[in-house]
């Protein structure tokens, strides 16, 4: 028979688990975040006005944690996104304005 000693030490344990990991989830957004704002942040300062090579270099270490390369392709993906999400709205504009 389990007393209640044992209980309540597997619901604090239980519990405790679940703390940590509700702060590691947090802590993980947090960090997913800042490194998009960092990089955002790189893209505004560094502009395409600079030789290409040290752009992405000084745009990488901004970010800190980045390649260069990881930056250029980072970089590649939001502007289709983008084209992509400006096509879609356009096309959705023309079939409600002939509806």
């Amino acid at each position: 028979m389990i007393g209640i000693r044992t209980v309540c030490i597997y619901l604090l344990l239980y519990t405790f688990e679940k703390t940590i990991m509700c702060i590691f989830l947090i802590l993980s957004l947090f960090l997913f975040f800042l490194d998009k704002y960092r990089f955002e942040d790189a893209l505004l300062i560094h502009t395409s006005t600079m030789d290409k090579y040290e752009r992405w270099t000084a745009i990488s270490k901004a970010v800190g944690d980045k390649t260069k390369n990881q930056c250029i392709m980072r970089y590649r993906y939001l502007k289709e996104y983008l084209i992509r999400t400006k096509e879609i709205e356009h096309i959705s504009s023309i079939v409600i304005s002939n509806i």
